[in-house]
Protein backbone atom coordinates (compact mmCIF):
# COMPACT_ATOMS: atom_id res chain seq x y z
CA UNK A 1 0.00 0.00 0.00
CA UNK A 2 2.83 2.45 1.11
CA UNK A 3 4.41 1.49 -1.93
CA UNK A 4 1.57 2.66 -4.15
CA UNK A 5 1.22 5.46 -2.93
CA UNK A 6 4.56 6.92 -3.05
CA UNK A 7 4.55 5.78 -6.82
CA UNK A 8 1.13 7.71 -7.72
CA UNK A 9 2.59 10.83 -5.84
CA UNK A 10 5.86 10.32 -7.49
CA UNK A 11 4.09 10.15 -11.01
CA UNK A 12 2.36 13.40 -9.69
CA UNK A 13 4.92 15.23 -9.52
CA UNK A 14 6.85 14.40 -12.19
CA UNK A 15 3.92 15.20 -14.47
CA UNK A 16 3.74 18.17 -12.39
CA UNK A 17 7.37 18.96 -13.46
CA UNK A 18 7.24 18.85 -16.95
CA UNK A 19 4.08 20.27 -17.41
CA UNK A 20 4.33 23.76 -16.03
CA UNK A 21 5.97 26.73 -17.27
CA UNK A 22 8.81 27.57 -15.33
CA UNK A 23 10.59 30.73 -15.90
CA UNK A 24 13.73 30.14 -13.99
CA UNK A 25 16.78 28.66 -16.09
CA UNK A 26 18.18 25.84 -13.65
CA UNK A 27 15.01 24.45 -13.69
CA UNK A 28 15.14 23.41 -17.39
CA UNK A 29 18.66 22.16 -16.31
CA UNK A 30 17.18 20.00 -13.84
CA UNK A 31 16.33 16.34 -14.99
CA UNK A 32 12.40 15.53 -13.76
CA UNK A 33 13.00 12.49 -12.02
CA UNK A 34 15.70 14.12 -10.08
CA UNK A 35 13.12 17.00 -9.48
CA UNK A 36 10.57 14.46 -8.32
CA UNK A 37 13.01 13.47 -6.06
CA UNK A 38 13.26 16.61 -4.82
CA UNK A 39 9.78 16.90 -4.52
CA UNK A 40 9.39 13.76 -2.59
CA UNK A 41 12.00 15.31 0.04
CA UNK A 42 10.81 18.35 0.50
CA UNK A 43 7.11 16.46 1.78
CA UNK A 44 8.62 13.96 3.50
CA UNK A 45 10.55 16.44 5.21
CA UNK A 46 7.60 19.22 6.06
CA UNK A 47 6.15 16.06 7.75
CA UNK A 48 8.90 15.79 10.63
CA UNK A 49 9.27 19.64 10.60
CA UNK A 50 5.60 20.02 12.21
CA UNK A 51 6.45 17.13 14.70
CA UNK A 52 7.74 19.21 18.37
CA UNK A 53 11.33 17.17 18.64
CA UNK A 54 12.75 18.66 15.07
CA UNK A 55 16.09 19.17 14.36
CA UNK A 56 17.99 22.43 13.32
CA UNK A 57 19.86 20.17 10.75
CA UNK A 58 16.85 19.02 9.37
CA UNK A 59 15.24 22.66 8.97
CA UNK A 60 18.90 23.59 8.08
CA UNK A 61 18.57 20.37 5.22
CA UNK A 62 14.70 21.74 4.04
CA UNK A 63 16.03 25.62 3.48
CA UNK A 64 18.45 23.73 0.86
CA UNK A 65 16.34 21.52 -1.04
CA UNK A 66 13.41 23.79 -0.88
CA UNK A 67 15.73 26.45 -2.66
CA UNK A 68 17.11 24.15 -5.27
CA UNK A 69 13.59 22.87 -6.61
CA UNK A 70 12.10 25.34 -9.28
CA UNK A 71 8.52 25.72 -7.82
CA UNK A 72 7.44 28.13 -4.80
CA UNK A 73 7.15 25.73 -1.66
CA UNK A 74 5.39 27.08 1.41
CA UNK A 75 4.68 24.82 4.54
CA UNK A 76 1.64 26.31 7.30
CA UNK A 77 0.34 25.03 10.69
CA UNK A 78 -3.24 23.67 10.54
CA UNK A 79 -4.95 27.20 10.98
CA UNK A 80 -3.10 28.55 7.56
CA UNK A 81 -0.13 30.56 9.24
CA UNK A 82 2.85 30.37 6.96
CA UNK A 83 5.86 28.93 8.80
CA UNK A 84 8.39 28.50 5.88
CA UNK A 85 8.44 29.73 2.33
CA UNK A 86 11.23 29.48 -0.21
CA UNK A 87 11.89 32.29 -2.13
CA UNK A 88 10.63 31.60 -5.32
CA UNK A 89 7.20 31.68 -3.33
CA UNK A 90 8.34 34.85 -1.82
CA UNK A 91 8.75 35.71 -5.13
CA UNK A 92 5.35 34.72 -6.02
CA UNK A 93 3.77 36.84 -3.30
CA UNK A 94 6.36 39.67 -2.71
CA UNK A 95 6.93 39.06 0.77
CA UNK A 96 9.45 38.50 2.81
CA UNK A 97 9.32 35.52 5.02
CA UNK A 98 9.21 37.35 7.82
CA UNK A 99 6.37 38.91 6.72
CA UNK A 100 4.82 35.68 5.33
CA UNK A 101 4.89 34.47 9.17
CA UNK A 102 2.75 37.02 10.30
CA UNK A 103 0.44 36.03 7.10
CA UNK A 104 -1.71 33.10 6.85
CA UNK A 105 -2.89 31.67 3.22
CA UNK A 106 -6.48 32.44 3.67
CA UNK A 107 -4.78 36.26 4.16
CA UNK A 108 -3.01 35.33 0.44
CA UNK A 109 -6.17 34.70 -0.93
CA UNK A 110 -8.58 36.51 -2.67
CA UNK A 111 -12.28 36.42 -1.25
CA UNK A 112 -13.62 34.89 -3.84
CA UNK A 113 -11.98 31.88 -3.62
CA UNK A 114 -12.11 31.14 -0.15
CA UNK A 115 -14.95 28.82 -0.24
CA UNK A 116 -13.66 27.03 -3.41
CA UNK A 117 -10.23 26.59 -1.37
CA UNK A 118 -12.10 25.30 1.84
CA UNK A 119 -13.74 22.64 -0.47
CA UNK A 120 -10.19 21.47 -1.59
CA UNK A 121 -9.16 21.16 1.75
CA UNK A 122 -12.40 19.33 2.69
CA UNK A 123 -11.43 16.76 -0.10
CA UNK A 124 -7.24 17.03 0.71
CA UNK A 125 -8.79 15.02 3.49
CA UNK A 126 -9.68 12.22 1.81
CA UNK A 127 -6.37 12.18 -0.60
CA UNK A 128 -3.10 12.59 -0.59
CA UNK A 129 -3.07 16.08 -2.37
CA UNK A 130 -5.04 18.13 -4.47
CA UNK A 131 -4.20 20.19 -7.60
CA UNK A 132 -6.35 23.24 -8.20
CA UNK A 133 -5.90 26.89 -9.24
CA UNK A 134 -6.78 30.25 -7.57
CA UNK A 135 -5.01 33.44 -6.95
CA UNK A 136 -2.70 34.68 -4.66
CA UNK A 137 -2.63 38.95 -3.57
CA UNK A 138 0.25 39.93 -3.67
CA UNK A 139 1.86 42.27 -1.21
CA UNK A 140 1.54 45.64 -4.32
CA UNK A 141 -2.06 44.30 -4.32
CA UNK A 142 -1.53 43.17 -7.73
CA UNK A 143 -3.62 39.94 -8.36
CA UNK A 144 -1.54 36.89 -9.59
CA UNK A 145 -2.78 33.08 -10.86
CA UNK A 146 -1.35 30.29 -9.80
CA UNK A 147 -1.40 26.27 -9.92
CA UNK A 148 -1.53 24.86 -6.24
CA UNK A 149 -0.68 21.34 -5.43
CA UNK A 150 -1.30 20.81 -1.78
CA UNK A 151 -1.25 18.13 0.87
CA UNK A 152 -2.16 18.01 4.40
CA UNK A 153 -0.01 16.69 7.15
CA UNK A 154 -1.11 14.39 9.51
CA UNK A 155 0.46 14.03 13.36
CA UNK A 156 1.09 10.03 14.25
CA UNK A 157 -2.75 10.28 15.34
CA UNK A 158 -3.73 11.34 12.07
CA UNK A 159 -4.95 14.53 13.44
CA UNK A 160 -4.09 17.34 11.04
CA UNK A 161 -1.17 19.40 12.35
CA UNK A 162 -0.30 21.73 8.50
CA UNK A 163 -0.40 22.36 4.71
CA UNK A 164 2.35 21.95 2.31
CA UNK A 165 2.19 23.00 -1.27
CA UNK A 166 4.35 23.23 -4.30
CA UNK A 167 3.04 26.69 -6.39
CA UNK A 168 3.91 28.08 -10.04
CA UNK A 169 2.92 31.31 -10.70
CA UNK A 170 0.68 30.73 -14.42
CA UNK A 171 0.41 34.29 -15.30
CA UNK A 172 2.56 33.83 -18.96
CA UNK A 173 -0.22 30.31 -19.54
CA UNK A 174 -3.14 32.61 -19.15
CA UNK A 175 -1.49 35.32 -20.92
CA UNK A 176 -0.95 32.86 -23.88
CA UNK A 177 -4.35 31.29 -23.65
CA UNK A 178 -6.15 34.42 -24.52
CA UNK A 179 -7.76 34.70 -20.88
Amino acid sequence: MMWAYSTAVCILLLTMAGCTTVQWSKAQSIDPSIRGNMMKQVMAIQTDLLRPSTSRELKERYVSLSEEIPFAVVLTDAEGNVLEANSRYQQVTGYSLDELRKLTYQQLTPKKWHQAEAAFVAVAETVPYVTFEKEYLKKDGHVVPISLMGWLIKDANGKVVGTGSFVSDITDRIKNEGF
